[in-house]
């Protein structure tokens, strides 16, 4: 086993600076997940507790903000600590300076990146050469699933919303903001890659930013980063909005910042915003849940999807590479929209709601999947390979561990 080879004991960093909680949510999860399994694990007291000068494996998620937040034994030239970072953005949101610092002082070896996403990992390889870089999709806790014998027709009928979906979306302001620190000749082509995004969610940003704005990948870090964001921002606000619009008619409650309440009037609800730690009870308040994939990933989902499918009602799932191969391969347990086409959403939906014996057979299934292959206790030995060093030298993008 995979836990056997690590180097013990595993601490998780459980404490975070997170709007929604959800990094610290997600920690919280892993370490109770590895305590079932047995593993010597504990939180983190902080990257300056001298427990993590020593020997072991020490788990974050994201990035730290400085090198000071690495704990000593990471750095120390004689040290035994080992590094797993689950990262669940894009590459370009890692933190360059903490790399950098990694990478000047001999210490990236010492670090295993971890990702739900697929997408332009090369990006991380070729700035760190000796990274290393595997996958492993996103994990949900025990304490997601809803009581299964809850699932029925009744139940679902009792639910006081259609739909429910939650998830961020910038205003224009915000977008405005974000671009201001461009150079104008970016500006065009920043709303060119994003209408391909849109056009295509399956396309990769480096793709369609190589192919509109050749060479800009070879930019300047902080500019690619700041032209990314300003790209993500607007595909996500056009396509998100495009798919909440394409269920008016249907009770949808909408969870999110502020900028959604443009959107929402007639039958479309606007909720607020949810912290991590509530998605799944908002979930539960749904007949059907629209789990959007993340508008940084073409090929990836995040924990939504899980969330949904765990909450008993019938997920409305975008149809993405990763959904097919590690999610619901037999495709039994959602059913499915192209991104690029809202109306399809409402097709899925139609269904859902009409068809009572499919969605009750859906849903079942959904929260089946979600407890056999889907929690965090399914992802363990995929980060404790990574801290193994087992994947080291490999392919970039990693295997998929879905099944451990």
């Amino acid at each position: 086993m995979a836990h056997e080879r690590i180097s013990s004991p595993l601490w998780v960093q459980t404490e975070y600076r997170s709007r929604f909680g959800l990094l610290g949510s997600m920690a919280q999860e892993l370490l109770q997940a590895a305590n079932d399994r047995g593993i010597e694990a504990a939180a983190a007291g902080g990257t300056d507790d001298t427990t993590l000068a020593g020997r072991g494996t020490f788990v974050f998620f994201n990035a730290p903000p400085t090198v000071r937040d690495l704990p000593p034994g990471l750095l120390a030239p004689a040290g035994q600590l080992r590094a797993v970072q689950f990262f669940v953005d894009h590459p370009l949101a890692l933190h360059a300076p903490v790399l950098d610092a990694l990478q000047h002082g001999g210490r990236i070896d010492r670090l295993a990146l971890v990702m739900p996403c697929r997408d332009d990992a090369e990006i991380a390889t070729s700035r760190w050469p000796g990274l290393s870089v595997a996958h492993a999709p996103h994990g949900v806790a025990r304490h997601a699933l809803c009581d299964e014998s809850t699932i029925t027709e009744h139940e679902l009928a009792a639910r006081p919303a259609d739909c429910v979906v939650a998830g961020w979306i910038h205003s224009r302001d915000e977008i405005r903001q974000l671009a201001s620190i461009l150079p104008g000749s970016m500006h065009n082509p920043a709303f060119e890659v994003a209408a391909r995004l849109v056009e295509s969610p399956t396309t990769p940003f480096s793709t369609a930013a190589e192919d509109i704005l050749p060479g800009v990948l070879s930019a300047d870090r902080q500019l690619l980063v700041a032209f990314w964001r300003v790209v993500t921002a607007i595909t996500g606000r056009e396509r998100r909005s495009s798919m909440v619009e394409a269920l008016q008619g249907r009770t949808l409650r909408v969870y999110g910042p502020p900028a959604w309440q443009e959107f929402c009037e007639g039958t479309i609800e606007y909720h607020g915003e949810a912290p991590y730690a509530r998605i799944a009870r908002v979930f539960g308040e749904g007949r059907t849940v629209l789990a959007w994939a993340p508008t940084q990933f073409a090929t990836g989902h995040s924990e939504r999807v899980l969330l949904a499918m765990a909450s008993g009602a019938v997920t409305l799932a975008e149809d993405k590479p990763s959904f097919r191969s590690e999610i619901d391969p037999e495709g039994q347990a959602a059913l499915t929209f192209d991104g690029a086409d809202p109306a399809t959403i409402r097709a899925s939906l139609e269904v859902a709601l009409t068809d009572h014996e499919e969605a009750i057979e859906r849903a079942r299934a959904a929260r089946r999947l979600v407890e056999s292959r889907h929690l965090w206790a399914h992802r363990l030995d995929a980060i404790l390979e990574a801290a193994s060093g087992e994947r080291r030298g490999g392919d970039a993008r990693g295997r998929s561990a879905h099944a451990a």
